[in-house]
């Protein structure tokens, strides 16, 4: 199963990259930043969002459970 994870707003990129982090050190699957090409006169590509592929054995709820507690921790800060 594939999974592709979006955030809106002012720190979506930031949060994105964070949760990319959290994702690489606490789930065990495939996890990649996908990024598209800059616009004109930008400084670097645009963080789109996180693509995760899951394997059978409870990948889904793995993932779910990193990325509540990810959410959870954010609004304690």
């Amino acid at each position: 199963m594939e999974v592709f994870l979006r955030a809106d707003g002012r720190d979506a990129a930031d949060a994105l990259r964070e949760l990319y982090l959290t994702l690489r050190t606490d789930f065990r699957g495939d996890v990649r930043i996908v990024e598209s090409d800059p616009e004109p006169g930008a400084l670097g590509p645009v963080l789109d969002g996180l693509h995760m592929t899951l394997g059978a054995g409870g990948g889904a709820a793995t993932l779910a459970g990193v990325v509540i507690a990810w959410l959870r921790a954010r609004r304690e800060k």
